[in-house]
């Protein structure tokens, strides 16, 4: 079991759209560019730090600590991305069951733990 830690507030992908526009005037809507770095972000440290992989589609837990910060439950949808785009997990569909807890501290940060859903029952 190994807890990633991703210092900084969490960046809300809910409320971080930007409408784009191309040359012919076609609009198109988007994520931010500071929800695009902060889930790079989190892909980076998720590889650095975690070095297990669950790529055959088992079901996971996802527990996650907001430290000295608070959000609504759809803040985390950039976590799940995250996670899936570090490649250490097939899809983020893969969560079934996330665990919110607000901590609080001294330093913002998010801090993520990930773990086989039936290991976790087990326990």
């Amino acid at each position: 079991m190994s807890r990633v830690t991703i210092p900084g507030r969490l960046v809300n992908k809910a409320n971080s759209y930007e409408i784009h526009r191309n040359k012919e005037g076609r609009s198109w809507i988007a994520p931010s560019g500071a929800v695009k770095s902060y889930e790079a972000l989190v892909a980076w440290s998720f590889l650095a730090q975690e070095k297990r992989e669950w790529v055959h589609n088992e079901p996971l837990e996802l527990k996650i600590w907001l430290i000295n910060q608070r959000h609504d439950c759809d803040a985390v949808k950039a976590l799940g991305d995250a996670i899936q785009q570090s490649g250490r997990i097939a899809n983020d569909k893969q969560f079934r069951k996330i665990t919110i807890e607000h901590v609080d501290g001294k330093t913002p940060a998010v801090e993520l733990e990930v773990e086989p859903l039936n290991a976790s029952l087990s326990m």
